[in-house]
């Protein structure tokens, strides 16, 4: 009988932990940009650099210290981020910019299914990702004339 029970229970207890984790992770994360801002004014070079440095350190070593999946915390992360922005840039929920975030990081976990690679390699690819990424939404950004800080 206990034997069932556990069987039902780590389920959801693994779904709660990634859920935490992953929440807590996008937590730290604000609170990076938030230092980041406090040494650089430089938008450009937060965004670009600064910002995917922190989350990939983040997330993989959430991954890392946690046991967790990276692929699943990373579209975990896209999901909290993207909710995150359309509060705090739009002040309401706006479902593109929330799916893009989730595929966006979902895509940099991808690279940690590479068994074959070293996780440092993969990692690397993460983050080279994630800055192209960002760098290429910073140069669509000012080729429509919008700014933001």
């Amino acid at each position: 009988m206990l034997h069932y029970l556990s069987m039902m229970i780590a389920p959801v207890t693994a779904a709660v932990k990634y859920l935490l984790v992953g929440w807590i992770t996008v937590g730290l994360a604000y609170l990076w940009d938030i230092l980041l801002k406090s040494f650089s004014r430089n938008f450009r070079f937060r965004t670009g650099f600064g910002v995917p440095i922190g989350e990939e350190l983040l997330k993989f070593g959430a991954c890392f210290w946690f046991g967790l999946t990276p692929w699943l915390l990373y579209a975990l992360f896209g999901l909290g981020e993207g909710l995150f922005d359309t509060f705090h840039v739009k002040r309401r929920i706006d479902i593109p910019i929330i799916g893009v975030g989730v595929v966006m990081h979902l895509v940099t976990g991808l690279f940690f299914l590479c068994q074959s690679n070293p996780v440092w390699l993969n990692f690397l690819l993460a983050l080279v990702t994630h800055m192209l990424w960002n760098n290429w939404l910073l140069l669509r950004q000012s080729k429509n004339g919008s700014t933001s800080g």
